[in-house]
């Protein structure tokens, strides 16, 4: 091939002794430039060792490199530090690649308390506790987790109503 004009320069060789109509390779390793232009041509060699004369020059855009896919480098977990007892929280998930980008995902959800559960769409659901107790919710996906640490919160009782003294004089009560 000829990285120019196809009538200028050199001829640099890709394979030789190729006995198929075709071949394999990478332009990069052949120093070819993504995006630029070479010129293709070829010649044949019987076992005779009687050569061919070269066939026209074959222009060709050397295509530019496919990126890799991103990689996955992190996954974050956002919600609420604290739930009530007896309350519920929502929690989600963002991934980060190691392109810069991020974006929301739907992980595997998981806590490791017996006094709170979390539903597959990551609301996690607190049950009664005698004093604040933490869980650690975590976010599975693509084989990192990510976590949150959540405070179950004792809600003191709250007294709503009193009851009154009564008093009774014959067949009438009143309540104080």
């Amino acid at each position: 091939y000829w990285t120019t004009n196809p009538g200028l320069g050199s001829l640099n060789t890709i394979g030789t002794g190729i006995t198929t109509t075709s071949a394999t390779f990478d332009p990069t390793v052949q120093g070819m430039t993504r995006g630029g232009t070479v010129y293709f041509t070829a010649k044949a060699v019987l076992n005779t060792g009687e050569e061919s004369a070269l066939s026209p020059a074959y222009s060709w855009v050397v295509p530019p490199a496919t990126p890799p896919p991103p990689v996955l480098t992190a996954v974050t977990v956002s919600g609420p530090s604290s739930v009530n007892e007896g309350g519920t929280g929502t929690y989600t998930a963002t991934g980060t690649w190691d392109n810069g980008t991020t974006a929301a995902i739907s992980p595997t959800w998981s806590e490791n308390s017996s006094y709170a559960t979390i539903s597959s769409g990551g609301v996690l659901t607190a049950s009664a506790v005698t004093s604040n107790q933490t869980a650690t919710v975590t976010a599975t996906y693509g084989g990192l987790t990510g976590t949150r640490s959540v405070t179950i919160v004792d809600v003191p009782a709250v007294l709503t109503a009193e009851i009154g003294r009564a008093s009774c004089r014959e067949r009438e009560c009143t309540v104080v």
